[in-house]
């Protein structure tokens, strides 16, 4: 579980052990990212939660669930830190953090396909 905790590991050149103190870095900035990142997703589902009897058309639908989901997965990442001892909680927030990640993927392919739409009946 301990390679899940930032996204700075994926940028590393070297095989190299990161020091404590950049881990520890590298650890605070993901959780001030993720947690920005939460705030605002939550913010802006509040917003359609607040206006939905004004947005109810596909487009907004789209991207409630697309934020839904990309919350889901920020909090998951932020939760992952907790499950490092227990091997169990590990595996399960790790599937969990696939599966959301594969529906935020999933909703950002339909978005695409709902512009490209628009497009075409446009022109």
């Amino acid at each position: 579980c301990d390679h899940l905790t930032n996204f700075a590991v994926l940028m590393r050149l070297s095989e190299n052990k990161l020091s404590a103190s950049v881990s520890r870095s590298l650890e605070i900035i993901t959780y001030i990212g993720c947690g920005l990142s939460v705030i605002g997703l939550a913010l802006t589902i509040a917003a359609y939660a607040i206006l939905w009897k004004y947005l109810k058309n596909s487009t907004n639908k789209i991207h409630l669930n697309l934020f839904s989901w990309l919350l889901v997965s920020n909090l998951i990442m932020i939760l992952i830190d907790l499950a490092k001892s227990v091997m169990v909680l590990c595996t399960t927030l790790a599937s969990l953090l696939h599966f959301s990640l594969l529906t935020s993927f999933m909703w950002m392919l339909m978005e695409g396909i709902h512009i490209y739409l628009f497009l075409v009946k446009v022109f």
